[in-house]
Parts: C-alpha cells; sequence; structure tokens
C-alpha cells in the first residue's frame, strides 16, 4: 500500500468499500446464492454453508441474523458449544463450525431437534459425514460478484462518479476459483491506492504485487 493520505471524494466515495464485514453491518449488498435463500427461506432448516476463508460465510451468516430478529449470530471459539442463546431464538447461525468438536456439534443438532431451533452453520469442511441430514451449500459453487457493486454502492456519494470497481473484479476472476479472500484483500488495496494518488494501473500492479507476497492469501489468486 502507498503512502499519503488517502483522498475517498476523489474517487465518488466515503471510504473504502471492501472493508472487512463489522458486526452489526446490516449488508444490504450481500450477495447470497438464489439455491441457498431457498433453502433458508422456510423454517425448520439444518444447512451449511461451506468454504475457504473469504468465501462469503461469515458474510451470508450475518446477512440472514440482520435480517430475521429471532436469529443469533454465533462465532465459535472452541471445541465446546456451551452458553448457546436457545432462548427466544428460532434460528442460530454459527459460524467457524470447525473449531467445535464433533461432539459438540452432534448435540447442538440435537438440541435444535428438540427446540425446534434452524441451525445455519458456516464451515471450511463439510460436516455431512457426521450429520448427514445437513443440507450442503459449497459457496464456491455458487460464485457471484454482484457483492462488488453492492460495496460500492454503498459507500458511493450521491451525484458523483466512482472508479470501476467491477470490470477490474470481472477482468480478476476468471483466474480465481471463487470470491475469495484473496479477491478482496486486492480490491481493498487497489481502493487505498487509487485514494493515495497512484494511476490504475500502477494502483492494480502494487495491490496484486502485495497480496502474492501474502504466503496465504497469494495461492489464491492462481486457485
Amino acid at each position: 500500500m502507498v503512502p499519503g493520505n488517502a483522498d475517498w471524494s476523489a474517487l465518488g466515495l466515503t471510504g473504502n468499500p471492501f472493508e472487512a464485514v463489522a458486526p452489526g453491518e446490516h449488508l444490504e449488498w450481500a450477495d447470497v446464492a438464489a439455491p441457498i435463500r431457498t433453502a433458508i427461506e422456510k423454517r425448520h432448516f439444518l444447512v451449511e454453508v461451506v468454504g475457504p476463508r473469504g468465501a462469503g460465510k461469515t458474510t451470508t451468516l450475518r446477512w440472514f441474523a440482520s435480517h430475521h430478529a429471532d436469529a443469533r449470530y454465533v462465532e465459535v471459539t472452541g471445541p465446546a458449544l456451551d452458553g448457546l442463546p436457545w432462548p427466544g431464538a428460532a434460528a442460530l447461525c454459527l459460524d467457524d463450525v470447525d473449531r467445535a468438536s464433533r461432539d459438540a456439534v452432534n448435540g447442538a443438532v440435537k438440541e435444535a431437534h428438540l427446540r425446534g431451533v434452524s441451525l445455519l452453520l458456516g464451515v471450511q469442511g463439510s460436516l455431512r459425514e457426521s450429520v448427514p441430514e445437513l443440507a450442503s451449500f459449497e459457496l464456491g459453487r455458487h460464485q457471484s460478484l454482484s457483492w462488488v457493486s453492492r460495496r460500492v454502492a454503498a459507500m458511493s456519494l450521491v451525484g458523483h462518479a466512482h472508479f470501476d470497481f467491477d470490470t477490474v473484479a470481472h477482468a480478476l476472476f476468471p483466474r480465481v476459483s471463487r470470491v475469495n479472500e484473496a479477491l478482496l484483500r486486492v480490491l481493498h488495496a487497489l481502493a487505498e491506492n487509487l485514494a493515495r494518488g497512484l494511476e490504475a494501473h500502477d494502483a492494480l500492479d502494487a495491490a496484486l504485487a502485495e497480496v502474492r507476497q501474502d504466503a496465504r492469501l497469494g495461492p489464491l489468486l492462481h486457485g
């Protein structure tokens, strides 16, 4: 990322559209594929969304929780699933369920059945082997880039033209297998570089170079 102060108004924006999802964000721009929407539109459901970091699991779970007052979002932080907010909940959105033990997951599924509570699980690896009744969706198979335009629209200044991030994202997309964290990071760095005065070509080259140097994210650009 280049040094200097960012001038977001020069890009027709109020800030960087590609910041990570923040707790409490209403997520109007979230892009949830139609098959997933269909699976969770009627209670009671038991659904997992599967994908690597950055594929959109947290976005999907937070989107559902933000649009349903009786849903609760919970980030799993360890092997136990004690203290889940069952009272008053009609649906629990459990993120990073890979961190929980299989016994804890099976226990939560049984508890959900007894209480009539729906479960929406975010996982990096499918749990269907231990929970065969799960409806499973691999986010990489339901990819879309409309989240780019929605994020930009949410940060756009009224009456101002803004940089065409959509075109850049679609140009990069054939080189990645999914909408992943690497692509999000490239767009984030691109926006920062543009706001600091770099020309578009140089801004993109610098953003790509930054992400390629990341041992974890670099390989995802070529997935």
